[in-house]
């Protein structure tokens, strides 16, 4: 990899962004126009799926995914019983009335009790109203996360609304969207940290990856990388303050719900969940171990192996990777967004257990990419620079459909998009 990185943040010149093909189809009147238009196809659905129905029936079953496990447990701390909140048949009475036309007993909520508080404010509104609050919040979420990106990549800002609409329509992450499921919300924590990170808000940085651990898969890879390049090497002491206040309030809110000593139970009190999702949801799941294990069985040594070699060649490349831009004193150079986007698509492939609408982080770096297309080679493009061709843009972004095929195998194909974007962002 070469230690050069495009000046993403100068506007002026003639930059990879101005040469963009990707960029003028997406500044132009006719992608307005089509953001639009499916924009309000999307809003509308959502509207019909929330508004022809009761309860928690819906157009294809049951309203909303899994998102009944986060009301439920929203439910359980607002009605005083958090002490429960890991109880099967305290989860199961909880969402007792919200399976739809599922035959589903019920959607187990394995998340620590700081992210049940959460929900205490939708549990008390109706289930379909609470749905579309939490709906509008995850999308809310996606464009937020992309307007703190709006000053470091040129085709976010010059292309925001086409951009928005099409993260948001991206299969997977809309999927997890309905779903009720937090994709949405990682990304937002992640940018928000990398983005104060640059800014020099470390206490602020600190705080918000405090927040992603509710998530431990993805919190602890990118804190331990925070931790040694940011406060390591370059002495940002105001990154462990702000880990520190929010997680001790963080702590301090899973105590109210389920007692002070939660940091220990919870482990133990979800128990096997992990091992009991990835056998029944394998072709569902999209890190390196697995995949692995959806081939040769969760229990295999051959997948560990397989798997663990590769999350850990993964890792090794983007601690290099990060170490090569960790030598320049100015946060901005060093914490640029294709180091970003590399990050968040190698966080995905790394940990025991992801999900397929986890691949939503990988789109960050789609953008990165597409802000540098070239035509210059041809339909090739220039991938030794990192400078991919238009299709490849579109073909990465389409591919995220071909996770519809995966019902009919044991694994996802949707492994290769992470894959391919880690390796192209990252390769300048």
């Amino acid at each position: 990899m070469s230690a050069t990185t495009p000046v993403l943040d100068d506007r002026t010149g003639d930059t990879a962004g101005d040469q963009s093909p990707v960029l003028r189809a997406l500044v132009s009147p006719r992608a307005s126009r089509i953001a639009v238009a499916l924009g309000l196809a999307l809003l509308i659905a959502l509207g019909a799926s929330v508004v022809g129905g009761s309860g928690s029936d819906g157009p294809a079953g049951r309203l909303g995914g899994d998102y009944p496990a986060f009301y439920g447990a929203g439910r359980m701390v607002l009605e005083g019983d958090g002490s429960n909140l890991y109880d099967v048949e305290a989860q199961a009475t909880a969402q007792g009335d919200l399976m739809g036309t599922t035959t589903d007993e019920f959607v187990y909520y394995p998340y620590p009790p700081f992210l049940a508080a959460l929900f205490v404010p939708l549990a008390a509104l109706g289930y379909r109203l609470s749905f579309l609050v939490w709906v509008v919040s995850l999308t809310a979420m996606v464009v937020g996360s992309l307007h703190l990106l709006r000053p470091q990549v040129r085709l976010i800002d010059r292309a925001f609304l086409p951009v928005v609409v099409a993260t948001v329509a991206f299969w997977p992450l809309l999927r997890g969207i309905v779903g009720g499921q937090n994709t949405a919300l990682t990304m937002a924590l992640a940018v928000g940290a990398w983005t104060a990170l640059r800014q020099g808000r470390d206490v602020m940085a600190g705080a918000l990856l405090a927040g992603l651990t509710y998530k431990p898969q993805f919190a602890g890879p990118l804190i331990v990388l925070v931790l040694v390049m940011e406060v390591g090497r370059h002495r940002r002491w105001g990154i462990l303050g702000g880990l520190a206040g929010a997680g001790a309030t963080l702590w301090g809110l899973g105590a109210l719900v389920s007692g002070w000593d939660w940091v220990w139970n919870w482990p133990k009190d979800v128990g096997d969940y992990p091992s009991v999702v990835a056998q029944n949801d394998a072709m569902n799941e999209l890190s390196f171990v697995g995949v692995a294990r959806s081939i040769w069985g969760y229990h295999s040594m051959v997948a560990l192996v397989v798997g663990g070699l590769l999350a850990a060649g993964a890792l090794t490349g983007l601690i290099a990777l990060s170490w090569r831009r960790g030598a320049t004193a100015d946060p901005t150079k060093r914490l640029d967004p294709a180091l970003l986007a590399a990050t968040l698509a190698v966080l995905v492939l790394l940990p025991p257990h992801s999900m397929f609408y986890d691949s939503g982080l990988a789109l960050i770096g789609l953008w990165v990419l597409a802000d540098r297309a070239t035509t210059a080679r041809g339909r090739r493009g220039d991938l030794a620079a990192g400078r991919p061709a238009p299709w490849m843009i579109a073909a990465v972004w389409a591919w995220g459909f071909v996770h519809l095929l995966a019902a009919t195998g044991m694994v996802t194909p949707l492994l290769v998009m992470p894959v391919a974007v880690a390796l192209t962002v990252g390769w300048v």
